[in-house]
This record gives structure tokens, sequence and C-alpha cells, in this order.
């Protein structure tokens, strides 16, 4: 498969492309939060016509193993979305920059929040495990003292 940056490809054609290489695994990268949406900061809830577009997009194609990483909110949370056919919800996974956090909670909704919110420097990880043959896929956000959420995503 050729490397491809939604920024340089319409997100149609970009997506699309999925359905010809069969991934096994995807991810998506956003600078801003895909799943959010009751926040006042950037997101793609801003854009409702494109956040619609994407998700039946991706309800069509149903890539493997799919999981968004996102920021640009210096704080770390993950969140989820079900999409309809799929076997489990798409995750996104938000983290700070490594010096970036907030200086205290804010009172800030997320109702697609699976994780609680983390306002201390943290970085997201995502590992996937080959050993069986098919993708065993763990995201977390991590800290200075490791591992402070962590999800498997089953398929």
């Amino acid at each position: 498969m050729k490397p491809f940056a939604l920024a340089q490809t319409p997100l149609i054609k970009a997506i699309s492309r999925l359905a010809d290489d069969s991934p096994r695994v995807t991810i998506i990268v956003s600078s801003i939060q895909v799943v959010a949406r009751e926040h006042r900061f950037e997101k793609w809830g801003n854009f409702p016509n494109e956040l619609d577009r994407l998700y039946k997009l991706l309800e069509r194609l149903a890539p493997k193993n799919t999981v968004v990483i996102s920021g640009d909110r210096h704080a770390g949370e993950i969140s989820a979305q079900d999409i309809s056919g799929w076997s489990h919800p798409l995750l996104d996974v938000t983290s700070s920059g490594l010096t970036n956090s907030w200086s205290r909670m804010f009172d800030e909704v997320n109702s697609r929040a699976v994780t609680p919110k983390v306002i201390d420097n943290n970085y997201g990880v995502i590992e996937i495990d080959w050993s069986s043959g098919e993708p065993d896929i763990t995201v977390s956000l991590r800290g200075l003292q490791g591992v402070i959420q962590s999800i498997r995503l089953k398929g």
C-alpha cells in the first residue's frame, strides 16, 4: 500500500482506498478529535456534514481494526462511537503534548468518553501483537508513572 495523507488527498478518495488494499489494521490520524462532540473547541463535530460523510464511509467500507488518534486538547481521553455493522466501536485516542496539559480540571462534557479525562502530561500508545496471526490491539494513555488508561480492541 502506498502511503497517503488526508491533508493532501480529498477525504473520500483517501479513505476509499481502504477498500482496495484491505489493511488488517487502520489508523486514522487527525489533529482534532473525531468522536467527541460537546466541548467548545476544535473538533470534527464542528463540521457535521464532513463527520457524517466519514462515518458513512467507514460504515460502508468496514475497515478492520480501525483506531483514530487525535490531539490538540492538552488533555487525554479515549472516546468511542458505534458504527453500524461494526463488531466494536470506533475508538478515538486523544493525547496531549508531552509538556502541555491543563492546570486544573474544567467542567466539560464528553458523552462518548469511555475513560476519565487525564489532565496530567500524557501520550498515546498503540500496541499491536501479531503473535496469534491476527492483530491484537491495545490502545492506552500513558504518563510519567506508566499506563493511565488502557483498552483492548476486540475484533
